[in-house]
């Protein structure tokens, strides 16, 4: 009964220690995910960080196109006020190179302002790709986190659940312990008992020696009495055959010695002697 407790509760400790096992190696696994979305994480920072710097560039350079582009225009307004007020106050005889020379500087100067704004529509797509970026690095990093939190809960529970398992594991062993020290004395009060178990079957053994021997000396007597009363059944045969043959020898020698028969004897020896 005891070795089938211990049995059952070795076969208990075995069971607690592979979820223990299994419990750690899911552990190890959280642990291996949590540090990947932690990477994944701080790299998302990184890129977040850079987006987030070469938005503040671009948006400065953006800026910095604007006011020129509102500079370029500025001026462009003005010479464009300038170049009608010239063209108004010049005679027609004004030479046309002069003419050309300024209509070049105005196409030039509408080229440069339409390679400001191109420049400008540009930077402004930078900037609203770099602000879209942003926000899906913010959502990926708020995903991130909420995996995180999602972990941690799950290693909290784990933890708890390992936890339980080594307490109930100690108790087991605790109990598989005592169990062990509960056999090693049943072990010993058996080999004790084993031991005298051994003592008293060579005890009965020199015991059944001696009454072998005592039967043996018993049958001898036996034989011996037997022997005995047949020689006193002889003897007794014997004497009372003497017994017989000496009242015989009596009675004769009585009847031989009676008075009558005496008397008888005198009386014809005297009738003889006459």
């Amino acid at each position: 009964m005891l070795c089938r407790k211990h049995g059952d509760k070795q076969a208990q400790v075995e069971k607690l220690t592979n979820e223990l096992k299994l419990l750690e190696c899911r552990m190890r696994e959280l642990n291996e995910r949590y540090q990947q979305s932690q990477d994944e994480k701080l790299a998302m920072k990184k890129q977040l960080r850079q987006a987030e710097l070469q938005a503040k560039k671009d948006r400065l350079i953006a800026e910095k196109v604007i006011e020129e582009n509102e500079n370029l225009i500025q001026e462009n307004s003005q010479l464009q006020v300038t170049v009608s007020k010239m063209l108004l106050q010049t005679d027609m005889n004004f030479p046309i190179v002069g003419d050309e020379k300024c209509q070049s500087e105005l196409v030039q100067i509408k080229e440069n302002e339409q390679l400001l704004r191109a420049e400008l529509i540009s930077r402004e797509n930078a900037l609203h790709d770099a602000h879209v970026e942003q926000r899906r690095l913010c959502c990926q990093i708020e995903d991130l986190e909420s995996t995180q939190r999602t972990l941690k809960q799950s290693q909290g529970k784990l933890y708890d659940q390992i936890e339980s398992l080594q307490s109930a594991s100690r108790v087991l062993s605790d109990e598989n312990k005592q169990l062990r020290q509960e056999i090693l004395g049943l072990e010993t009060s058996i080999e004790t008992h084993l031991a005298n178990i051994q003592q008293q079957g060579e005890e009965i053994k020199t015991l059944r020696n001696r009454l072998s021997a005592y039967e043996q000396q018993k049958k001898i007597i036996s034989a011996k009495l037997r022997n005995a009363q047949q020689e006193h059944r002889e003897k007794f045969l014997q004497l009372n055959q003497l017994a017989t043959e000496f009242r015989q020898i009596s009675q004769s020698l009585y009847n031989d010695t009676s008075p009558a028969r005496y008397l008888a004897e005198c009386e014809d020896n005297n009738s003889k002697k006459e």
